[in-house]
């Protein structure tokens, strides 16, 4: 029975990998299929349209390149960098004890050091990005958002902001022994060059971009290349390819092996 139940769970794993590759070409060719428009040409479609068809008709799926502009800006917890997009964790990693039993069966005490995430925010708001032509505003709600990481720090015990409250509460005595604190911060900062992949629209009255209407079209904000994008979607449906192939055929064959033995 075991064997049956270890090769169902193969299966859907299997199948998971099967979804996400079909994800990913799905997310290459939206990147593919859309040429980069200047923002001027978009602006200028928009006001045909809207001339001749009037307000909240026009939607157009768009590729943009260009600089994230603000006018009021965010400041960045940690680095305290002018940004439109913010996401942070803090992170208190300590020493516990346990305890363990040999092969022999006798129970004896270890240290391991393990980790907790304490604290976790992100905060973004809508922007401006420019190409030089032009500028449009861009709403990041549910936008595929890929990031710059800013800060990566560790902070030894009584060195941290969040040390103090952390270690009288849940540290620092007992088995539990606070070691300190890591922080780390992704940003997207206002100057940064931008990819952005979505939808053209003037649904809230005014032409912005933001999440497409239809499901299979990607929404896109990244501060990496239109070709590091697809290189890497591609490099990722290829392993999920691999590893849905390998554990179908071992779960086909663990299913099997548990009927018949």
């Amino acid at each position: 029975m075991i064997y049956i139940i270890i090769g169902v769970i193969l299966l859907a794993v299997g199948g998971f990998l099967e979804y996400n590759r079909r994800r990913q070409l799905r997310r290459v060719l939206n990147i593919k299929y859309h040429q980069t428009s200047s923002i001027a040409d978009i602006i200028a479609t928009y006001k045909d349209i809207s001339q001749s068809l009037g307000a909240g008709n026009y939607s157009q799926i768009v590729e943009v390149k260009g600089k994230a502009k603000a006018k009021s800006p965010l400041q960045s917890e940690f680095s305290k960098k002018a940004v439109v997009y913010c996401a942070t964790t803090v992170t208190r990693e300590y020493e516990t004890k346990v305890q363990k039993q040999d092969q022999e069966g006798k129970t004896y005490w270890a240290t391991e050091r393990r980790s907790e995430v304490v604290s976790r925010q992100e905060t973004k708001l809508p922007f401006l990005i420019e190409d030089g032509s032009g500028e449009i505003e861009v709403n990041p709600e549910g936008a595929e958002l890929h990031s710059i990481q800013s800060v990566d720090r560790f902070e030894r015990e009584g060195e941290g902001e969040f040390f103090s409250y952390i270690a009288q509460n849940i540290g620092g005595s007992g088995n539990n022994k606070t070691l300190g604190f890591r922080y780390r911060e992704w940003i997207i900062p206002v100057g940064a060059p931008l990819y952005v992949l979505g939808e053209a629209h003037d649904r809230d009255g005014y032409l912005r971009i933001g999440k497409p209407k239809e499901e299979n079209e990607s929404f896109i904000i990244s501060t990496k290349t239109e070709e590091q994008l697809v290189k890497e979607s591609e490099g990722s449906a290829k392993m999920s390819l691999a590893g849905a192939f390998v554990l179908g055929i071992i779960g086909i064959g663990l299913i099997i092996y548990g009927i018949v033995s």
